[in-house]
């Protein structure tokens, strides 16, 4: 019924004014992101006269969504509909898996009617939103490590053999010396990018991981974008070749905003 809503008043001004502007937007890049944040009618509007905002969001990360919410941001003397509030929850959204033949992740549409404020002068707006969600990623990979005299008998790969990560807001890479001759504790490192547009609630992850040891399990994003987890492996005890297996997995909350920009006129004179 929502979108019959946006659609009503969508055709009642495309029959007054002769067109209708969408000035959508996008937000976030992989995971939860905003394919449209829009509004009619075309700005400038009247004030007092409603103002119709609509957004669509998707899932194309390769994780379920939980928890996912929109909030509009940016004005706080506009006034909402108490049917639609300034804060609305969102379905949860699954994720595509073209593998099982599903190419589209969960979608949802989210309305809001709003009222600008009366002012005696023309004042532009920037009405933003926020979508907040719960997100997992989760990275899978193995080691290869060699004694040195069977390195030396076949020249055999080593080092990381296998690696994939999960696709979402997070990306992590595994990296180890290139020739690893079992010696006791090999060091690796995760390294940990923000890659989905948006930002980490508090910046900080804690992870749960098998395979390594890893002294610190919670790191500090920096700037919000990248951090590194310090961790090694015990390879002793291998006969000739052998390859260890390592994952690590993250659970976090994640939030993606788009804006557009509003110009209300001034009030009439009396």
């Amino acid at each position: 019924m929502k979108l019959y809503k946006f659609l009503f008043p969508l055709f009642i001004v495309a029959f007054l004014a002769g067109c209708t502007q969408f000035p959508g937007i996008s937000g976030g890049t992989t995971g939860v992101v905003i394919k449209t944040f829009s509004f009619i009618p075309t700005s400038p509007v009247e004030p007092s006269t409603p103002v119709y905002l609509s957004l669509d969001v998707e899932n194309t990360g390769g994780a379920r969504a939980t928890g996912v919410s929109a909030e509009i941001i940016g004005i706080n003397d506009w006034t909402f509909d108490p049917k639609e509030p300034r804060t609305q929850s969102i379905i949860d959204l699954d994720y595509p898996d073209p593998s099982r033949g599903i190419n589209q992740g969960g979608t949802d549409h989210i309305e809001w009617t709003i009222k600008p404020p009366e002012k005696t002068v023309q004042i532009p707006y920037d009405i933003g939103v926020r979508v907040k969600y719960s997100y997992k990623s989760t990275f899978e990979g193995r080691v290869g490590a060699v004694t040195n005299q069977y390195y030396r008998q076949t020249s055999k790969k080593t080092g990381v053999i296998f690696s994939k990560a999960s696709s979402g807001p997070l990306s992590i890479k595994l990296t180890a010396p290139n020739s690893i001759i079992s010696a006791g504790r090999i060091p690796v490192i995760f390294e940990v990018k923000n890659v989905g547009g948006g930002g980490i609630l508090n910046d900080e992850l804690t992870f749960s991981i098998s395979g390594a040891n890893c002294p610190k399990t919670t790191v500090k994003m920096i700037k919000g974008q990248s951090a590194i987890l310090y961790c090694n492996i015990d390879t002793s005890g291998v006969a000739n070749y052998a390859e260890f297996s390592v994952s690590l997995s993250t659970s976090y909350q994640y939030y993606v905003d788009s804006s557009t920009s509003i110009t209300v006129l001034p009030k009439p004179p009396v």
